[in-house]
């Protein structure tokens, strides 16, 4: 067995300050995952919260009333702050967020993402966002696909964050899910459980995992229990799949770059048969 492992630039230095977070609050990953991206790239004092913010995030309702319950039990001296921050860890945020009365729109949209990555690095790195799809017009073909995953690993200097839909996934805490099968039958991946978890979701690509007959993208999850201490692998080809949904929303891909870079990247990106452009994952951005 012969495969080649390949890691995105600054690989240490992300992995560094993701191994320092808890795994996100309800409704941050797409705040989360840009946090520790921008920490390892130097941004060493920006919060996952304070990127919510200037994302503006959006929080269901429902969940907004566990945080104002730990709030009245701080004030009634029933739990001090600290013990509420941690009891009540995946609910407690820093910031006034939009509240929602719908699910579907919780969480931060694309638009969100590329505000906030421009203010909190005051205007030196940018994402640039690349739609899998818009409507029925579909730009992540197995073959476009392929050519963008061969340009980010060939340009360098580029950090990647993922929109996508769970559910067109392996299961990364399925029951044969482990290192060893997975290197032996990576080019069966129908043997192993689909992820059962219907979510969209925001994660970071990592690497890749190169064998001679079909590669293996390597995630870096937002949640630590997920596979690895929050790493999975997973065929690309499923990442494709889920990158495209197939839920009436769409998803897409950040390529996360120094602003100076910005046109370059984006007329070699379009010369590959994408398009630069944000996509609809069902939240809204609302001034």
């Amino acid at each position: 067995m012969q495969f080649k492992i390949k890691l995105l630039d600054n690989f240490f230095d992300i992995h560094k300050e993701y191994r320092k977070l808890d795994s996100q609050k309800e409704n941050t990953c797409g705040a989360y995952n840009l946090a520790y991206i921008l920490r390892g790239l130097g941004f060493k004092d920006v919060s996952v919260d304070y990127i919510a913010y200037l994302a503006k995030m959006n929080v269901h309702e429902n969940e907004y009333r566990k945080f104002i319950e730990a709030k009245k039990l701080v004030k009634e001296g029933k739990l001090s702050e600290e013990e509420a921050k941690r009891l009540y860890y995946e609910y407690w945020y820093e910031y006034d967020y939009r509240i929602t009365r719908y699910y579907a729109e919780s969480g931060i949209s694309p638009k969100g993402l590329v505000v906030a990555c421009e203010k909190v690095t005051d205007g030196k790195y940018c994402c640039l966002p690349i739609p899998s799809r818009k409507g029925d017009k579909i730009f992540f073909t197995k073959e476009n696909f392929a050519r963008l995953i061969d340009y980010i690993f060939s340009k360098g200097e580029i950090q990647v964050v993922l929109n996508y839909h769970t559910s067109k996934l392996l299961d990364p805490n399925g029951k044969f899910y482990y290192l060893s099968r997975i290197l032996e039958f990576h080019n069966h991946p129908e043997m192993f459980e689909k992820w059962k978890w219907i979510v969209g979701h925001f994660v970071s690509l990592a690497g890749i995992l190169e064998f001679e007959d079909d590669r293996w993208l390597i995630i870096r999850d937002t949640y630590k229990k997920f596979g690895f201490n929050g790493y999975h692998l997973q065929p690309a080809e499923y990442v494709r799949g889920a990158l495209l949904r197939g839920d009436g929303r769409e998803g897409g891909m950040f390529l996360i770059i120094k602003s100076e870079r910005r046109d370059e990247i984006k007329e070699e990106v379009e010369n590959i048969g994408l398009k630069v452009d944000l996509w609809d994952n069902g939240s809204p951005y609302v001034e």
